[in-house]
């Protein structure tokens, strides 16, 4: 927690130098900078609260469970490591992907990594071929289409299946925010679950009033983020 906590003061102090740049009092970029830094730190003092739980309390949470939440409501879920490497969120996520349970309850799937710039075409593309991959190799084939055409195979599965959905290294809120206009809340269970590095980003994701919980694992230390719920899903 000590590198948590001088990660803050880091950010802290960075953005007070950089608004000390900036010639016009009360500009946007120096907004930007001051809730940049307010965002970081509120994550990771949520971080901190669930640091304590796990210790002195053993509240820890477990992802097939967070997954598996009958809340119909579209949920997503931010998983981030104090490691602050993306690949090493992974293996836990994958295992919770993998989980036959979750299979079972979840006929849409899709991994995705996240191409930096973000191409919209390129996301609708990745995920109608793994959403339609038991059709055979034909589907990989199509490269004609339309993003309209793309956009309309990606809606119609998603209102027809409960899906479960990975985007893997999302680096940034930005990027968050046009990745979650294409998702709509149509009340079926369906959940997003974002591979993240930053900590804000896996808070932000996760929505306003969500809560951080650190995940079982047994090589570093991984939390995630997501709404409150009024059920208990510790362990």
């Amino acid at each position: 927690m000590k590198k948590l906590r001088a990660r803050v003061e880091t950010v802290s102090q960075r953005n007070k130098r950089y608004r000390l740049t900036v010639k016009e009092s009360g500009s946007k970029a120096a907004a930007a900078a001051e809730q940049s830094s307010s965002l970081v730190a509120a994550a990771i003092f949520g971080v901190d609260d669930a640091w304590h739980a796990a210790k002195h309390e053993n509240q820890r949470a477990d992802l097939v469970d967070l997954i598996n939440n009958e809340d119909e409501d579209l949920k997503v879920i931010g998983v981030w490591g104090t490691s602050g490497v993306v690949g090493h969120n992974t293996p836990i996520i994958r295992a919770a992907y993998e989980n036959p349970d979750v299979r079972s309850k979840f006929p849409g799937r899709a991994w995705i990594r996240v191409m930096h710039p973000f191409s919209p075409k390129g996301f609708f593309q990745s995920l109608v071929n793994q959403f339609h991959a038991a059709q055979g190799v034909e589907v990989f084939l199509e490269k004609d289409k339309t993003e309209q055409d793309l956009a309309q195979q990606f809606n119609r599965y998603m209102n027809e299946r409960r899906c479960l959905i990975v985007l893997n290294d999302l680096s940034t809120i930005e990027e968050w925010d046009h990745i979650k206009q294409c998702f709509r809340n149509n009340k079926n269970g369906s959940r997003i679950i974002v591979s993240t590095a930053q900590v804000e980003v896996a808070s932000l994701c996760a929505g306003q009033e969500s809560q951080a919980s650190e995940l079982y694992d047994v090589d570093q230390k991984l939390y995630a983020f997501f709404k409150k719920v009024i059920f208990s899903i510790w362990r």
